[in-house]
């Protein structure tokens, strides 16, 4: 069916900012925001595209005779993410559901907890000035410094780790 419906100005720019993120018509996210709302329990953003690939990627890799390293700033993150009601797509997590998910992670075997060594000041500092970063990217520094500290790469569906030649940087969505 085709209308013409007036949208107030903060429905029409979380549409906007969905087609932009998701890559589809206006019109298609105005529908999914619209089903997403008319879901009992649910929050009023859809889930993630990604969501399902990046769960499969993560329990395969924590399945695998392979190391991973699991910073603090990442588990923190994601503490923090899954319990706030604004960036849950279905409901969010309790503090108690999202640390189990945390606690089960640092339990699989192979898994580790990279911290910062003796060269961690120096190698921040010289990302963040040679690369002038600020804000967000700050915390991308200092996961980059790790990597480099221990020699390891990054996964990330994160861009930005791009701007760091020094690391090896993988995108598990896009594999």
């Amino acid at each position: 069916m085709r209308t013409t419906i007036r949208l107030d100005d903060d429905v029409a720019a979380a549409a906007q900012r969905l087609s932009r993120e998701d890559h589809i018509g206006l019109g298609e996210a105005v529908n999914r925001l619209a089903r997403a709302g008319l879901r009992p329990g649910r929050s009023r953003r859809p889930s993630s595209r990604f969501h399902k690939s990046a769960k499969d990627w993560l329990e395969t890799s924590l399945n695998e005779p392979v190391r991973i390293g699991l910073p603090w700033a990442s588990l923190l993150t994601f503490q923090r993410i899954s319990t706030h009601p604004r960036a849950s797509a279905h409901h969010p997590l309790s503090p108690s559901e999202a640390w189990s998910f945390v606690t089960d992670w640092l339990e699989a075997e192979g898994t580790w907890v990279p911290v910062p060594g003796e060269r961690h000041a120096e190698i921040i500092q010289d990302l963040i000035v040679a690369g002038d970063l600020h804000g967000n990217l700050v915390t991308d520094a200092h996961l980059a410094a790790l990597a480099i500290e221990h020699g390891v790469g990054v996964c990330s569906a994160d861009s930005d780790f791009a701007r760091f030649p020094q690391i090896t940087w993988v995108n598990p969505i896009l594999l």
